[in-house]
């Protein structure tokens, strides 16, 4: 660089610094334009171009998705490893090395998923376990320990909907005292099957899992599966909601208790998985209404309730929620003990549900929105997400839209008062059908 070059800015940068503070500040009030002057010669900042997205859906997880070796040398225990989740997550978790011990009443799926696990090079014995069985819930640690040498992880997904056991089939008289219902109506069958698997069975695995971890002083990650119903509660499951919510209070006491011996206790609270638990409600709620046991609203909103906060309008799939699962319970989850994940697509709002209770169709609503399209009709019945006689309209062509006017000038004049204050967010809102779509706005 030439001293031409270097020296001007060098003289300026000492001529600045030198100056005393007044002088300088004296320069600079002298040098400023007036705010009036500034204001009126600015020129609007232009705003950002707008941005256009070629609309994508979220992807769900690849089944054969693998962290190589994240599990190399530790033993997972898995109660209702059979099926749904708790199979998901035994396969993978195998895939990426544990050896997996799989705890379930489902003697042949059990089998079946631990053969599947050998063939593919990997770990695994299935042990027949009622969880709500103090004596099965030792038996199937110690199975773990005497197999493969400790007890590391632990998935405790072993539940149920009602008092029976899901591969039954529905039957409505046969199982009666068994299904669940309104507080008012259940049963105390019902009620204390469904507690026995969901809170004791959680409870005594907990404990078994838990005694064996402390002996062995080596630490250990539980994970134990809640629901979205232990946030916002779910019509006519009074028993399934209490023994979620119980879930949620037992993993934040083990949580506290366990830290010192380096035991993290999370759970994962999912709602929309595709599972055979859900299977069986949907078919319950069917065989009613088909029956006349239930009214069209109810029928709505139970089968609403389930996708009220769906953006992609499907469910998860069992390989999401065990990808979540596992995430707790590796080394990477280091930080989290007593947490609850909530693993859906959006949380549910309690505002939400409340609002679908003071703006509920009536049986006017749901006549004038029996004009719904064909293409509406097959795509629910393609879903396998029909209600039943309502054809409740999921797009937007002009029959549908129709259909959506008629109802929704019916549904101002009878709910003016009382959805007043909700209008604007309901406008967006409305009541989801199965399938996603809004019929009624509640506006």
């Amino acid at each position: 660089m030439s001293k031409a070059m270097a020296l001007p800015p060098l003289a300026v940068i000492s001529f600045a610094v030198s100056l005393p503070f007044s002088a300088s500040q004296s320069a600079m009030t002298m040098l400023a334009p007036s705010l009036a002057a500034r204001m009126a010669t600015a020129l609007p900042i232009p705003l950002a171009p707008p941005i256009s997205v070629i609309g994508l859906d979220i992807e769900p997880t690849d089944p054969n998705a693998t962290i190589a070796g994240r599990f190399s040398g530790k033993t997972l225990l898995v109660t209702g490893g059979a099926r749904g989740m708790g199979r998901a997550t035994a396969i993978r978790a195998a895939r990426e090395g544990a050896n997996v011990v799989i705890a379930d009443w489902l003697d042949k799926e059990g089998q079946e998923t631990a053969e599947e696990i050998q063939r593919n090079g990997g770990n695994a014995i299935y042990v027949h376990t009622d969880v709500s069985n103090t004596k099965d819930t030792y038996a199937m640690v110690e199975a773990a320990v005497s197999k493969f040498g400790s007890l590391d992880l632990a998935l405790n997904a072993a539940g149920v909907i009602d008092g029976v056991y899901s591969g039954h089939g529905v039957d409505l008289d046969a199982q009666d005292e068994l299904l669940f219902r309104k507080i008012h109506e259940a049963t105390d069958k019902y009620f204390d099957k469904v507690m026995a698997i969901n809170a004791g069975g959680a409870f005594k695995s907990l404990r078994a899992e838990l005694a064996q971890m402390v002996k062995q002083g080596k630490g250990g990650a539980i994970v134990t599966i809640g629901s979205s119903t232990a946030i916002a509660a779910q019509s006519a499951i009074p028993a399934y909601v209490a023994s979620k919510h119980a879930i949620s209070g037992l993993i934040r006491s083990a949580a506290i208790d366990y830290a010192r011996y380096g035991i993290r206790v999370n759970s994962v609270n999912m709602a929309n998985t595709d599972t055979d638990l859900l299977k069986r409600f949907r078919e319950v709620l069917k065989k009613r209404y088909e029956r006349g046991e239930t009214d069209h609203f109810t029928l709505l909103k139970s089968y609403s309730l389930l996708q009220n906060a769906d953006s992609q309008k499907r469910f998860s799939t069992v390989w999401e929620q065990a990808a979540i699962i596992l995430f707790l319970l590796s080394d990477e989850a280091s930080a989290m003990t007593g947490s609850t994940v909530s693993s859906k697509f959006a949380p549910f709002k309690l505002e939400d549900l409340i609002r679908m209770d003071d703006c509920a169709q009536t049986d006017e609503d749901v006549s004038a929105l029996k004009g719904a399209c064909s293409p509406c009709k097959m795509q629910m019945k393609e879903m396998g997400a029909i209600i039943f006689g309502t054809n409740f309209p999921t797009c937007e062509t002009s029959s549908c839209l129709e259909s959506r006017k008629l109802a929704s000038s019916h549904h101002r004049k009878e709910r003016k008062n009382t959805c007043k204050e909700n209008a604007e967010s309901n406008q967006s809102l409305g009541t989801p059908t199965w399938n996603g779509g809004s019929s009624v706005l509640c506006t």
